[in-house]
Parts: C-alpha cells; sequence; structure tokens
C-alpha cells in the first residue's frame, strides 16, 4: 500500500524525487504520511481537496477488501508551523497512533 499511495504521488508532482511515505501501522488502523516538496502540495491536495480525496477513497476500497482501515495524512512541516490549527490535527492523529502502538505492545 506505502508503494501504491508512493507511485500516484509521484505521477503528480513535479519534484517526485521529493516524495516520502511513511506508514504508520496500527492494530485495525494504518495511517499514511505523505510529504511532498512545498511546490507539489497544492497539485497533491488538488482543487479544493480533489486529488487527495480521490487518493483516500482509493485506500478505502483497497481497505474493504482487506478489512483494514488506511487513512492519508499530507503533511507540510511549513504550513504546520504557521497554522496552529492545523498542528493540533496532527497532534491528535499522532496522538491516536500511538495509542494504537501502545495497544499493539500490550
Amino acid at each position: 500500500m506505502k508503494a501504491l499511495v508512493e507511485a500516484i504521488a509521484k505521477a503528480l508532482v513535479d519534484n517526485p524525487d521529493q516524495v516520502q511515505v511513511r506508514a504508520i501501522e496500527g492494530e485495525q488502523i494504518t495511517v499514511f504520511e505523505l510529504r511532498v516538496h512545498p511546490s507539489d502540495l497544492g497539485i497533491v491536495i488538488g482543487h479544493q481537496g480533489r486529488n487527495a480525496k480521490a487518493i483516500r477513497t482509493i485506500l478505502s476500497a483497497v481497505g474493504m477488501k482487506l478489512r483494514k482501515r488506511f487513512t492519508l495524512e499530507i503533511l507540510d512541516w511549513c504550513r504546520l508551523l504557521k497554522n496552529n490549527s492545523m498542528l493540533r490535527k496532527l497532534t491528535r492523529a499522532a496522538m491516536s497512533v500511538e495509542r494504537a502502538r501502545n495497544v499493539n505492545a500490550k
């Protein structure tokens, strides 16, 4: 799945060498963190979030078949630092991933 997200992102962007995908696996959910060059962020998100929604839809369809949940987080550290609400959302997502890791460890 990580390779799928990476392939889709690389096909969209102008700087494919800057695409990074990190998979954080929990018991029931896998979070894919996608990082791209700041100039490619708009392309990956798309107009009104359409590209991001399309990638999430593909992940959801595959997840149904595999009986697992997949989510996509598109990260841009420059904007995160400027936008506190986005930082709070990311912090909440990271905390839920950490909780999932703790459950798996037990």
